[in-house]
């Protein structure tokens, strides 16, 4: 019976695989006003899930967090204010860097042309892919 590792692990190793293949076989799409590949979401909640599986399928982002409410859970108590304000303060700094780093993706996606988007699209899907499949062959 496989324990509960072998089981994340190989879904994890799955979401890797589909969106390694997704990335694989997408075209970019090129925008007419800055001639430039920009890929077009038909719906406005496919980034952000593909962003939340990604995150959930990495577990040094469990042991982050873990760690840091274990750290200060430790030193300050769970239901101090010391607590919860440096709970606030990582969450934030997290939260806004990861906003810097997609506000600067998108001035960088100004400047690639639409060659370079379809090769960085290829090597990043078979980098996918190939995380994927040493994340299922690792927990077994």
């Amino acid at each position: 019976m496989a324990s509960v590792w072998e089981k994340q692990g190989i879904i994890a190793g799955g979401i890797l695989i589909i969106m390694g293949i997704t990335t694989l076989i997408r075209k970019p799409v090129t925008s007419p006003e800055l001639n430039s590949s920009l890929p077009v979401a038909s719906k406005p909640l496919i980034l952000p899930i593909k962003g939340y599986l990604i995150n959930i399928a990495n577990p040094l982002s469990l042991v982050f967090w873990i760690g840091i409410v274990g750290f200060a859970g430790k030193t300050w108590g769970m239901h101090s204010q010391d607590f919860f304000l440096l709970f606030a303060g990582v969450f934030f700094t997290a939260f806004s860097t990861d906003l810097l780093k997609c506000y600067l993706s998108g001035l960088l996606r100004k400047v690639l042309v639409s060659g370079a988007i379809f090769w960085i699209n290829r090597v990043m899907g078979l980098v996918f892919m190939g995380i994927g499949c040493y994340v299922i062959y690792s927990v077994r």
